[in-house]
């Protein structure tokens, strides 16, 4: 299952607590990935910040992070001295997060995260894409609804 998301999303927002608490009860059953994006005008400063986190082991915590600094505190997450704050809240040393934000492993993430999103023809967040061929929009398919959302994605997965 690959999770694609965007931080500035609230429908993402809204839906992450439910598959944080589903992944706790479920991750062992399912392979699970996340996968950030972003649209327009945004940078892919939140993707960089999450895949430097996820290279230093901190990844769940750095995408906790960066939602509730957006949504919560409404701070500026594309803004590199914001993103060092907010990797400091993650439990991440400043400095060697730094240096990680621009090196080629995560500018290959990048890179790879984007060319997946288009492989899989996700044009709306958040979208859950299925044994590499089944996508689940929570607002198309699931109406909005986290159970039903879930219930989805877990028939999908026995196919």
């Amino acid at each position: 299952m690959v999770e694609v998301f965007n931080f500035k999303c609230p429908h993402c927002y809204d839906l992450h607590p439910h598959i944080v608490a589903w992944l706790k009860s479920n991750g062992d059953h399912y392979q699970y990935r996340s996968l950030p994006v972003y649209w327009g005008r945004q940078t892919d400063m939140p993707l960089r910040a999450f895949f430097a986190a996820e290279f230093l082991g901190r990844g769940p915590q750095m995408k906790d992070a960066l939602f509730k600094a957006h949504f919560d505190n409404n701070l500026n997450i594309e803004n590199i001295n914001e993103i060092g704050f907010i990797a400091e809240e993650a439990g991440l040393d400043a400095e060697k997060f730094k240096s990680q934000l621009q090196s080629f492993g995560v500018s290959t993430k990048v890179t790879q995260a984007l060319s997946l999103q288009k492989a899989y023809g996700v044009t709306g967040t958040p979208t859950m894409v299925v044994n590499g061929k089944y996508q689940v929009s929570f607002g198309h398919h699931a109406k909005g609804d986290p159970k039903r959302f879930l219930a989805i994605i877990e028939a999908l997965a026995l196919k």
